[in-house]
């Protein structure tokens, strides 16, 4: 079928399911109306998986969608790549153009922006920001249109600020002359933004890269914090002499950074990385955990003797870590792959504690190719994963033979539930020992508690995790608290009182 999932999110509110954005190349089955060489896809599922709307996007070249996120009004803004001059795409400037469009709650296109120069713009990462827009992070090779500034003729990181509607706000592009990827992006808590990917430069923007045994520039996960016009505030690279990269890195509720990758190297920064029988180096999925100012606080290698490759990473209710991934290694710390000796991959979720300790590990597949590409905890602690697969055993039901060109892979969707009790996890009424009102709330809302005990501790996390209150409060009277200056969305309230704790969810309108 040639179809794979790459990204996935909730609604705005929190309910009504979830939408998972990828490509396609088939028009048949579950997909109708493709344009052309490749659609963007967009699938609508409610809370139990089933669909209830899907729907391509694009021309007659090739378009997908790398990330997606819900948007106040109950509709999407995705971000992807767009080769196309017609059909929905317009304005691109040649090649591949970082493509930005917002759909509606039921799938209809309501705006669309093409971003780039003549040469390649591939677009990887998207979030919203304070003021409405967006962020954007993907990779250039352009020396034209909207981009300026590229490093010699170098593949640079690519970073876009827009506002609300895709207009460009300001660009940059980060690297030097031996050639960077950025991966993702997202907006800090001080209004600037942190940047990941890898890069193969040791000038430009870029220092402190580990060089290989011969001296020159290796492959470095690089890591960049700019500040809310885009300038650099600081920058590090993070790896050995061989291969590594940061896929994914987020802020964590400490004010810190998390990011997970792929390390091949075993010096550096890297320890403990699991050696293939011969002893050499092949991938692990490589998770670091950075202070605000980018220096390691600790450092994962998790796999096996095979290849193990981190797509995805968010913090979790309990303030551990959930990765997506995808694994080939039949030991070390994976447990229980579908595929014989030197077969597929299998998708790999890791649920790791706040200092990096293994919790539990989970392979999802059959006996052919499946990954994890994007990860969302859920209300109910559980844990949905997109990605894709070719497989149609074991864990995989209902895969759809391949096409008449022999294309291969369909969307995969698993919901999972967490295997360890957080400690965060959503109460019942009967258990309740304090009330919310109103809820949902534009931004002031009361909270009252159900006894007189002494005080309580109130934190308040968005849904990826990232803190947005803390407090403590009086147990014995109401207590007023306004997030006016949060964006809407879902808010889980922890209340903590001696040993007992207690979390409801609050909707911001």
């Amino acid at each position: 079928m040639g179809d794979g999932g790459n990204a996935i999110c909730t609604s705005a509110n929190g309910f009504n399911g979830y939408a998972i954005g990828g490509v396609t190349i088939s028009n048949n089955d579950d997909v109708h109306g493709n344009h052309g060489q490749g659609d963007a896809w967009i699938i609508k599922i409610d809370a139990l998986g089933d669909t209830i709307w899907a729907k391509c996007y694009g021309g007659s070249g090739f378009e997908n969608v790398s990330a997606i996120r819900p948007t106040i009004d109950g509709g999407y803004i995705t971000l992807g790549v767009a080769t196309s001059t017609d059909g929905d795409v317009s304005g691109n400037k040649g090649n591949d153009d970082f493509w930005l469009f917002n759909i509606s709650g039921s799938g209809s296109l309501l705006w669309q922006k093409c971003l780039g120069g003549s040469s390649d713009d591939v677009a990887e990462s998207l979030g919203t920001t304070f003021d409405g827009g967006y962020i954007l992070g993907g990779t250039t090779t352009s020396t034209d249109g909207d981009v300026k500034g590229l490093h010699s003729t170098s593949q640079d990181y690519w970073v876009v600020k827009t506002d609300g509607i895709g207009n460009l706000v300001w660009q940059k592009c980060l690297g030097g002359s031996g050639g960077d990827q950025c991966y993702s992006v997202q907006q800090t808590t001080d209004g600037g933004y942190i940047v990941g990917g890898s890069s193969g430069s040791k000038d430009g923007d870029v220092t402190g890269m580990h060089l290989t045994k011969t001296g020159v520039a290796s492959r470095d996960a690089w890591i960049v914090k700019l500040d809310d016009t885009g300038h650099i505030l600081w920058q590090k690279c993070y790896g050995g002499s061989d291969e590594d990269w940061c896929q994914r890195i987020i802020q964590t509720k400490d004010g810190g950074y998390i990011f997970t990758g792929t390390a091949n190297s075993l010096d550096g920064d890297v320890k403990a990385h699991h050696p293939t029988s011969g002893g050499y180096s092949t991938e692990d999925v490589w998770v670091v955990k950075l202070d605000d100012t980018g220096h390691i606080q600790w450092q994962k290698c998790l796999g096996g003797s095979d290849q193990d490759v981190g797509r995805d990473i968010q913090q979790t209710f309990d303030g551990g870590y959930i990765i997506a991934s995808f694994t080939r290694s039949p030991d070390g710390d994976v447990k229980g792959v579908h595929y014989p000796a030197g077969g597929w991959n299998d998708e790999w979720i890791v649920k790791l504690d706040d200092t990096g300790h293994l919790q539990w590990q989970r392979c999802l597949g059959g006996t052919n190719e499946d990954e994890g590409r994007s990860i969302i905890q859920t209300a109910d602690s559980s844990y949905v994963i997109a990605g894709i697969t070719e497989s149609n055993n074991y864990d995989v039901l209902g895969y759809r033979d391949p096409d008449s060109s022999g294309s291969y892979g369909d969307f995969w969707v698993v919901k999972l539930r967490d295997t360890i009790p957080t400690a965060i996890v959503p109460v019942t009424a009967s258990n309740n020992w304090f009330s919310i009102f109103p809820n949902p709330t534009k931004g002031v809302f009361t909270i009252q508690m159900a006894n007189t005990a002494a005080l309580s501790n109130i934190e308040i996390y968005n849904l990826v995790g990232i803190k947005a209150y803390e407090a403590v409060i009086n147990n014995a009277t109401s207590n007023t608290i306004d997030l006016s200056t949060k964006p809407a969305g879902v808010y889980f309230i922890k209340l903590r009182s001696g040993d007992a704790v207690t979390v409801q969810r609050l909707v911001k309108e």
